[in-house]
């Protein structure tokens, strides 16, 4: 009766390693919302070829806590580590680089905000998967990389969107933005930003991809 009564109880026995991959990686998206993202030389722009691959590879998530900072000129963290990524999804589908009134493009803006909220919550391990055309119109991002990689212990996780070529960056008037000069702007994939912001804080760098390929590989090659 005893033993009927234990079995009934279904007791389970965990080893650390079940127990960890239960617990899956906390880690936060730091997604480029900069204008130079609706560019078009990705279909139907860098923006939504993003957003639409993260959307499919967060529905896929199992037991990660993740979390989301937003990007242009500064940094804003849209969500802390959370178990509910349908609650992510639905938040990416609500932005739009048109209404950020933040000028330019910072990559150390994101690096800085993710950095900052590790620390003051004092979460490990602290690894940031960081998604954007690589431009940088305000800072030297590998500089600021290697420094607050230093500082607060962070890994970055690069990958890239848009294409070498490029593509003009529509302005929010109509047709192409123009710069001081009078002349359009052409925004292109910097990977080679990417690929050092990458390297100096000890992560990868990887091209998205026309299906997310990028982001399948981060879950193979780092998460699991």
């Amino acid at each position: 009766l005893t033993f009927a009564l234990l079995a009934l109880a279904r007791p389970l026995w965990f080893r650390k390693s079940d127990q960890s991959s239960l617990q899956g990686i906390p880690y936060l998206i730091a997604l480029d919302a900069s204008r130079s993202m609706l560019a078009q030389d990705v279909r139907p722009t860098r923006w939504y070829a993003a957003t639409n691959s993260l959307d499919r590879f967060l529905a896929s998530n199992r037991s990660d806590r993740v979390g989301l900072v937003t990007f242009s000129g500064v940094g804003y963290l849209n969500a802390p580590l959370t178990f509910d990524t349908l609650a992510l999804r639905m938040m990416m589908r609500y932005l739009d680089p048109n209404l950020l009134e933040d000028p330019g493009s910072s990559l150390t803006s994101a690096l800085e905000r993710g950095g900052r909220y590790f620390e003051t919550n004092h979460i490990n391990p602290r690894l940031i998967l960081l998604v954007s055309d690589g431009e940088d119109l305000t800072s030297n991002p590998i500089e600021a990389a290697r420094r607050l990689g230093r500082q607060y212990q962070i890994r970055v996780v690069t990958v890239g969107v848009g294409t070498p070529g490029g593509a003009k960056v529509p302005s929010s008037r109509g047709g192409a933005a123009k710069n001081s000069f009078g002349q359009e702007v052409i925004s292109r994939l910097n990977e080679s930003n990417l690929q050092r912001l990458a390297a100096v804080t000890g992560g990868r760098y990887y091209r998205l991809g026309d299906k997310g390929e990028g982001l399948e590989l981060f879950r193979k090659e780092i998460l699991e």
